[in-house]
């Protein structure tokens, strides 16, 4: 019978002192390991955050509807400023930025950090909207 030494814990062959061990494995994740049915022993972790997906069959991520039924956030930018961080702290209720862009002019359509379409700003009963006008880097493609 092996004796472990105190503050180690045996993995394989070798062993890990505690202080290595814990460093190896970030916090927020736990370390499990497991017998391979036909080899040594395999280290596996459990990540944080799994509850977004659906279902693990064979490695791959199914998804009961299709990958149209995705949501994706997007954003309208009306405009872009430079501004020190001197004026940017001096930012205050009621401030009021100046915009490079001119009033009328197309506002980008954002996705994921990338501008999809250019449009118009609409109100919609008491709500803006955006009115597409240009698709980017498709012409004018459906």
């Amino acid at each position: 019978m092996r004796r472990r030494r105190r503050g180690c814990r045996a993995v394989g062959d070798r062993r890990i002192p505690r202080s290595r061990r814990e460093a190896s494995v970030p916090r927020g994740r736990r370390r499990h390991s497991r017998r391979g049915q036909d080899g040594p022993q395999v280290g596996t972790e459990r990540l944080r955050g799994i509850q977004d997906l659906r279902r693990m069959r064979g490695g791959v991520m199914t998804r009961t509807g299709s990958v149209e039924d995705a949501t994706i956030r997007v954003q309208v930018v009306l405009g872009e400023r430079d501004l020190s961080l001197r004026d940017l702290s001096s930012v205050a209720k009621g401030s009021i930025i100046e915009l490079a862009s001119i009033a009328g002019e197309p506002v980008d359509l954002v996705a994921a950090g990338v501008v999809i379409a250019k449009g118009e700003v609409v109100v919609i009963d008491e709500n803006f909207g955006i009115r597409v006008t240009e698709l980017v880097g498709r012409g004018d493609a459906p």
